[in-house]
């Protein structure tokens, strides 16, 4: 399983910065038939003009490379000024997407909010859906648009979401049938009602599938749980994935 970090940028890895700046920027663009030499060209000045621009908002930005298994696979630049966490750039290399890292990357942004008692805040193109798909799943609510960018916002409830959310990335166990479960993600869905709902994502082994049923799980912080657990796609020859889903009253 891969391991997703960041590292906070040297003063001399500016190269490796612009490298993956235009590996990502000239895939969005559409400018990978383009002569190498103008689209370089473009591109750092692009690059330039947008680190400065952000350098602008907050001088104290903090830019830092996002790492698979300690290699630079993209960027995040973060603004902690204010009453806000604001997340003003973020980009992943188009070979990397899909597979954990922004999600990673974006959920210890959130644990840092939330330890803050502050909001994440972030804008994205209203175009990207895959961004905005990303940002849904993780709790975002749009809070402002405009013709090009939507605006969205994330703050920590006081919810049942939130008690498991500390527990990513911890085992529980299925007991009676001696199967790990690592809980993978915590998924908020969309209030409705004054209705919480919210699904949780379990990786068990490959070796041994859990027919659909309640389950007696245990774990080390949250005690004993009995959640009612469904086989789901994404599993693979690596992993089974499980969804419990919960629905209740908010506050209850």
């Amino acid at each position: 399983m891969p391991t997703f970090t960041t590292a906070t940028m040297g003063a001399d890895e500016d190269p490796i910065f612009l490298a993956l700046y235009n590996a990502v920027r000239s895939e969005e663009l559409g400018m990978q038939a383009w002569d190498p030499v103008l689209r370089d060209q473009i591109l750092q000045l692009q690059f330039v003009a947008q680190r400065s621009s952000y350098r602008q908002q907050d001088p104290a930005i903090v830019e830092q490379f996002i790492l698979r298994d300690g290699r630079a696979i993209g960027w995040i630049m973060v603004s902690r000024s204010g009453d806000a966490v604001r997340c003003l750039d973020v980009a992943i290399l188009p070979e990397e997407r899909r597979r954990g890292a922004a999600t990673r990357t974006l959920r210890g942004l959130q644990e840092e909010a939330a330890a803050r008692a502050v909001p994440l805040m972030l804008s994205v193109l209203r175009t990207n859906a895959p961004a905005l798909g990303l940002y849904d799943r993780l709790g975002f609510h749009v809070v402002g648009e405009r013709a090009s960018h939507v605006f969205l916002e994330w703050r920590e409830a006081a919810s049942q979401a939130a008690m498991f959310r500390v527990h990513l990335d911890t085992t529980f166990m299925a007991d009676s049938q001696g199967v790990p479960l690592r809980l993978a993600e915590v998924v908020d869905e969309r209030a409705s009602a004054g209705i919480e709902q919210f699904s949780l994502f379990f990786h068990g082994p490959a070796d041994r599938v859990l027919p659909q049923g309640t389950y007696a799980l245990e774990h080390a912080a949250l005690g004993p749980l009995a959640l009612f657990l469904v086989p789901v796609v994404g599993s693979n020859h690596e992993r089974i994935v499980y969804q419990a889903c919960f629905s209740r009253r908010a506050g209850a």
